[in-house]
């Protein structure tokens, strides 16, 4: 099976979450997509987000060793 894993920020001025998921509607493999909310494109969220780019990192690490355990 073909699976993908997609991460974007929310505020990512490179990613249009709105055209990404037209792209991705169309792919024939299994994707998932996960937001970073108020990330950029480096996934750096503003100071009131409360999160550090430590912990970010380390969610996006966990949701990928997450997803990949899945597909076995």
């Amino acid at each position: 099976m073909k699976a993908l894993l997609f991460f974007a920020g929310t505020r990512d001025p490179l990613c249009d979450l709105d055209l990404l998921n037209q792209v991705l509607a169309r792919l024939q493999a299994h994707w998932t997509l996960e937001t970073v909310e108020g990330g950029d494109h480096s996934f750096k969220t503003p100071k009131s987000a409360g999160l550090s780019r430590e912990d970010v990192y380390d969610r996006i690490a966990r949701r990928t060793a997450d997803w990949v355990g899945g597909l076995s």
